[in-house]
């Protein structure tokens, strides 16, 4: 079973792979972020406990930290709601796999 958990140590994970996933269905799935990323490079990220191990999932370099953006025009990065590319984080490859089957499961 997958969760989310925000208490979890992700230190050490590292990339994994991308999952091409709409923001609406992790949120579905897993509810919303439980980290507002780093400020820079993602702007939000959850943390997960799976069967093998910790997994994080976030955007990377697409968003409004990295790209910019202002709240009276389209002059920069996408909102966390219209991303579909996410990068999974683990630290291993099973952890990633299992996320990306939760995420992708019909």
């Amino acid at each position: 079973m997958i969760k989310t958990d925000n208490k979890l140590s992700v230190n050490g994970t590292h990339g994994h792979g991308s999952v091409d996933v709409e923001y609406k269905r992790i949120v579905e799935l897993f509810g919303e972020p439980n980290s507002e990323g780093d400020d820079y490079k993602t702007d939000v990220e959850w943390q997960f406990s799976t069967p093998f191990g910790v997994a994080t999932l976030y955007n990377w370099k697409d968003g409004k930290n990295y790209n910019g953006g202002c709240e009276h025009c389209d002059c920069g990065g996408l909102d966390v709601e219209d991303i579909t590319d996410w990068h999974i984080g683990a630290l291993n490859q099973e952890s990633a796999d299992a996320l990306k089957e939760a995420l992708t499961a019909k």
